[in-house]
């Protein structure tokens, strides 16, 4: 009995006390060393703590070597920066620096690359919302045309298709709730729409019509996916589907928006399409008749244009005309 003693209660107690303090301590000490062992991640927001003296001074260094215009120095120091000190207030600051840098260079790609990285790794900074903003007119310029790039030093070209979208893109995905959203999706529809890329103009302002319903630019939207499909239809082979597609798209407009200044020419632009249909129907009866001879199919094709009169009076005529053909030929 003397080897073996009871530990008193209250003892026990105050280990169970010192083990719930101490562990949880631990994890946060494990995690913050993790935290500064990598910049792969993005710091979380409000770890961004105090001003580091060498960051500081690699950050004064940095604004030295910009003033006397060497750029391509000052970025050295400010990479620095973001790789030793990630969580220091200049870090923020040096990302937006190099991102001023490459834009007054005109490294466009990397501009945008490192305001990219401060709105992913430091949404707390005071520069968020300043650097939004940069980016937004940096990819909105590269959509107009005003912002181009240099090709060994001899001419000027525009931003590659690939960086417009992917910026604009970017300007929707980091701000999705702020009116720019629905602007760079509607920036990015116009530039596919200029380039003639239907179908990735009509995605962009499908994102406007499905995603920001009460932007000004829902309507507008609408209409211009009505439109692009109506311009389809009559282009190449006049693809059916492309018909329907216009027919429907204008239709929605007018019950979305039936107090519309549009509407009257909405209305018109249906009559438009639906005599592109009864043409349609037309060419297709055609091809029964002459090419495929099938006699009954191309019949039964003309009576359906025929019925149409008050839609499309010629195509109407000439119908009636091939059925009094075929019947006249069928008595023979």
């Amino acid at each position: 009995m003397h080897g073996f003693m009871l530990t008193p209660l209250s003892d026990l107690y105050t280990i169970m006390s010192v083990k719930k303090f101490f562990i949880p301590l631990a994890h946060l000490i494990v995690a913050g060393l993790l935290c500064q062992c990598t910049t792969d991640a993005p710091p979380l927001p409000g770890s961004v703590h105090l001003r580091n003296p060498e960051a500081n001074k690699l950050l004064n260094k940095a604004k030295k070597e910009a003033q006397k215009g060497d750029w391509k120095d000052a970025i050295d120091y400010y990479e620095e920066i973001v790789e030793d000190y990630p969580l220091s207030l200049e870090a923020p600051r040096a990302r937006y620096n190099m991102g001023e840098l490459y834009e007054k260079n005109g490294r466009y790609a990397d501009a945008f690359k490192q305001y990219q990285e401060l709105i992913d790794r430091h949404p707390d900074s005071p520069l968020y919302t300043k650097t939004l903003e940069r980016q937004k007119n940096m990819a909105f310029s590269a959509a107009n045309g005003t912002l181009t790039t240099e090709v060994v030093w001899l001419f000027e070209v525009p931003i590659s298709p690939t960086y417009v979208t992917e910026w604009l893109t970017k300007v929707k995905e980091n701000a999705p709730y702020a009116p720019s959203a629905a602007q760079a999706m509607n920036v990015l529809g116009n530039y596919h729409s200029n380039q003639d890329k239907i179908d990735e103009a009509i995605k962009a302002y499908q994102t406007i019509v499905d995603d920001y319903q009460t932007s000004p630019l829902a309507a507008p939207a609408q209409l211009k996916i009505a439109k692009l499909y109506h311009q389809a239809s009559e282009k190449g082979d006049r693809n059916p589907i492309n018909i329907t597609r216009a027919q429907e798209a204008y239709e929605d407009y007018l019950q979305r928006y039936p107090n519309s200044s549009k509407v009257a020419s909405i209305r018109n632009n249906l009559a438009d399409i639906d005599r592109l249909i009864v043409e349609q129907q037309l060419d297709i009866a055609e091809y029964y008749l002459l090419k495929m001879k099938d006699i009954p199919a191309a019949t039964f094709c003309y009576q359906e244009v025929a019925s149409k009169a008050k839609i499309h009076p010629k195509a109407a005529a000439k119908a009636k005309a091939r059925l009094k053909e075929l019947k006249s030929t069928a008595k023979q």
